[in-house]
């Protein structure tokens, strides 16, 4: 199975424009809700469902979603970041890893 994110990513960062009076997600925003519906797994939340550890069954690796801008509504766009194992027990405990 060949991963739809590259060896070389270790984060995707998402964002949103005003376009009129609403704002509209950018093309990384899409790439990282269709990451999330149809490719990487969820293994644990924390924050009360802000922030989520992920991994991809492709590569193994451990990616965490937050939205980082809590000014912001829905704590604006979304930003996917690579965990290494040891990062991923220590915010998430070792049963879920």
């Amino acid at each position: 199975m060949t991963s739809p994110i590259a060896p070389h990513e270790t984060a995707i960062f998402g964002d949103s424009v005003m376009v009129g009076d609403r704002f509209i997600a950018s093309r990384e925003t899409e790439r990282i809700d269709l990451l999330l519906a149809n490719h990487l797994i969820k293994v644990a939340e924390r924050e009360v469902g802000w922030t989520w550890l992920l991994k991809d069954p492709s590569d193994g690796r451990f990616w965490e979603l937050s939205y980082p801008f809590g000014d912001r509504h829905g704590g604006g766009p979304p930003k996917l970041e690579v965990l290494t194992r040891a990062a991923a027990k220590a915010l998430y405990g070792a049963a879920e890893i």
